[in-house]
């Protein structure tokens, strides 16, 4: 009886936990052409990223992109500003939000309303033709104001603009 007491006890003293973190997204690269140098091509990177409307998980206005040659594993120099000149600023372009329909069903009562905001992101960047391509990624940490994770989880979105011996993807 003192051990079912004992556990009621504990359950009840343990605070509410609330995960509050960045959704999901993805990054991908659009092929615009040849670039303001010869030997060289012009590409823009897109960032989407989604989070529950109602979440604490912020957000930013902007992001911090790296590039890296594949032919040598060297970072692209960026457009970054102070103190970030080895990589790329990739800002803020939309915000919006999606309502995520829930199925009428009898088996639903007092079903959820959700809402995902989501904002995208793109910088232009002229890229040296290479054989191996380059890729881009970004880094962020996803978990804010977590109150049920003491260490901050990351989420990792990249892609892969491939070299000279693939033909690049048509514009979209």
């Amino acid at each position: 009886m003192k051990k079912i007491l004992f556990f009621c006890l504990f359950i009840f003293l343990i605070p509410v936990a609330f995960a509050t973190h960045i959704i999901g997204g993805e990054m991908r690269y659009q092929y615009l052409g040849p670039g303001a140098l010869s030997n060289t091509k012009q590409y823009k990177v897109h960032l989407l990223l989604l989070k529950d409307a109602t979440s604490g998980a912020g957000l930013s206005t902007q992001y911090i992109v790296g590039i890296y040659d594949n032919d040598n594993n060297q970072k692209v120099i960026g457009n970054g500003g102070p103190g970030n000149f080895d990589n790329w600023l990739a800002p803020q372009d939309f915000v919006g939000t999606l309502p995520v329909p829930i199925i009428s069903s009898p088996c639903i009562s007092n079903a959820p309303t959700l809402d995902y905001v989501y904002k995208t992101y793109s910088f232009t960047v002229d890229l040296p033709d290479n054989a191996t391509g380059y890729t881009v990624a970004l880094q962020t940490f996803s978990r804010q104001t977590s109150l049920n994770i003491t260490a901050n989880q990351g989420a990792n979105y990249s892609c892969i603009i491939p070299g000279l011996n693939v033909l690049p993807n048509p514009l979209i």
